[in-house]
């Protein structure tokens, strides 16, 4: 009877850990807006305060790198400093996504850990601009 005791246990605990990974390895959708309804895209510097406008013909190259970003290791993050912030506008609404470093962004309030590769690419991509 103890045995069965703790392998009901041990299965309750199994599952609450599993349901606990899937929710922070959930992928999670970087934007919202069509690629068709950008109407803007600038980028604001954390140390200056400086914004750039992104050039239309750079829309594509931009959306693309960042829409296609995997996201894992979601964590709340209360106050921080950050890098870049790209800001893509559309006919009615904003999105923002904080660069903090070329593997985490803050999206939404959360921290996301990215893949190198894939925050470099979009960090040669805004240095192109934010001179």
């Amino acid at each position: 009877m103890k045995r069965v005791g703790l392998l009901i246990g041990s299965i309750a605990i199994l599952i609450v850990l599993g349901m606990i990974f899937c929710s922070k390895m959930t992928d999670t959708k970087v934007l919202h807006i069509s690629r068709e309804d950008v109407t803007r895209i600038y980028i604001v510097d954390g140390n200056t305060g400086n914004i750039t406008d992104v050039e239309e013909n750079y829309f594509g190259e931009m959306y693309e790198a960042i829409d296609s970003l995997k996201l894992s290791n979601k964590m709340k993050v209360d106050s921080t400093g950050w890098n870049k912030k790209i800001v893509i506008c559309g006919d009615n609404n904003a999105e923002e996504l904080v660069i903090n470093t070329p593997t985490k962004i803050i999206l939404s309030g959360y921290f996301y850990d990215i893949d190198s590769e894939q925050g470099e690419k979009i960090m040669n991509i805004v240095n192109k601009f934010s001179k």
